[in-house]
């Protein structure tokens, strides 16, 4: 039966084809075809297999479709599918231990198998998902403890930007031994001097950007500092210094304002000194949207040697947190991944060129929501580390 033309009897259940990727740290994708009578074909494919079933898939409520069944390989496989939004979302648990067999992680044998959620959008439909909010948080001052974060806009038109660095608000939500008085600047990718913000105001323009944008509200007598700026396609770099030569913690924002996804932040880089405790790097994000992301994040530390950095980070571990503040995917060593190695190229990141490093990164996937990478020392150690975020060219739309 032709799944789109098909001769089955009609059904909610639309017609469509589907591409689902695997979330977090796992690799690989589902593809799966319902047709308009219900019926299933599904096909995984992972880095080292290629598994799959048929079936036939059931309407609850006229608007989601459900199925469940064991796949050739003998996994456990569990779809359902979002009719109105046309969205799948896929369970696959590997018989007993053999996780490897399908291409994800392995996990020991007395913890049994470990299931892996896949997430994905119909064919008929393009995502909308995009990266609306980088932040980075570290210890700062002036001079050579600049907090300094790097962000790149991509695409054919102008974005409209909110930018902020945050010092004395930090102490509202437990963050002790902030900033007292952060400058904010922006600078161009030839390091000229697009703009400067000292104490914010209290802007009434201002507040109503940061309540649109979800941004935490701000005193209007408080020594913070933002900036709302239209920018080109190109990379930029947002500067918090202190503007009264006291240290402390700082916390420097990009937000997207405006709903333009073709044109869109796509990286966000931050290099500081890591310590330990309150004082690791941490780099923030926000996904919008209705579809998964592919992002490359590392943890720099030996390899800014060779560019000519001094006191690096012997051994960065690199954590991924979601809103919750739960680890969802860690990485030590990043182990000459070749995965790795091809989506740094593709976004243009320097590579790393030693596989044997102690620099850590991580290609995951990830669902619409808020989450955090930190960067810390592996057993305390501190030193100069780098914290990158790059988005990866969709797979999906």
């Amino acid at each position: 039966m032709d799944p789109f033309t098909g001769n089955g009897s009609a059904t909610p259940i639309s017609g469509d084809f589907y591409t689902a990727l695997a979330l977090n740290g796992d690799q690989g994708k589902v593809y799966s075809i319902i047709g308009y009578g219900g019926d299933l074909l599904s096909a995984i494919v992972t880095p080292t297999a290629i598994d799959g079933l048929t079936g036939t898939v059931t309407s609850l409520d006229g608007n989601s479709a459900t199925f469940s069944g064991t796949t050739a390989g003998g996994s456990a496989f569990a779809l359902t599918s979002n009719i109105a939004n046309h969205t799948v979302s896929i369970n696959l648990t590997p018989p007993g231990t053999g996780a490897q067999a399908v291409g994800i992680k392995a996990v020991p044998s007395s913890s049994g198998a470990r299931t892996v959620s896949f997430f994905g959008l119909g064919a008929s439909t393009s995502s909308t998902s995009r990266l609306v909010n980088l932040s980075v948080r570290a210890s700062a001052g002036s001079g050579d403890q600049t907090l300094i974060a790097g962000f790149v806009i991509s695409g054919p038109s102008t974005k409209s930007l909110l930018i902020r660095g945050i010092g004395p608000t930090l102490a509202n939500y437990g963050v002790t031994g902030q900033m007292t008085n952060p400058q904010l600047k922006l600078y161009g990718s030839n390091g000229s001097l697009l703009n400067s913000n000292d104490d914010w105001g209290g802007s009434s323009s201002l507040q109503t950007l940061f309540t649109s944008l979800g941004a935490f509200p701000l005193d209007g007598a408080s020594q913070d500092a933002a900036l709302s700026v239209t920018l080109g396609s190109a990379p930029y770099s947002a500067q918090v210094t202190s503007a009264n030569g006291q240290n402390g913690v700082a916390l420097v924002e990009v937000y997207d304002a405006d709903t333009n996804r073709d044109t869109r932040l796509i990286n966000v880089s931050a290099r500081n000194n890591v310590g330990t405790g309150s004082n690791a790097l941490i780099a923030g994000f926000v996904i919008t949207g209705n579809a998964p992301v592919q992002l490359l994040i590392r943890g720099i530390g030996p390899t800014l040697s060779t560019y000519g950095v001094g006191g690096v980070l012997a051994d960065p571990k690199l954590q991924i947190f979601d809103s919750n503040a739960q680890v969802l995917v860690q990485n030590d060593d990043w182990g000459g991944s070749a995965a790795v190695a091809v989506a740094a190229s593709q976004v243009g990141a320097f590579p790393l060129n030693d596989p044997a490093s102690k620099d850590a990164a991580l290609l995951v996937t990830l669902l619409p929501g808020t989450y955090s990478a930190q960067v810390s020392g592996q057993g305390g150690t501190t030193g100069v580390a780098l914290v990158e975020i790059y988005e990866v060219p969709s797979q999906t739309n």
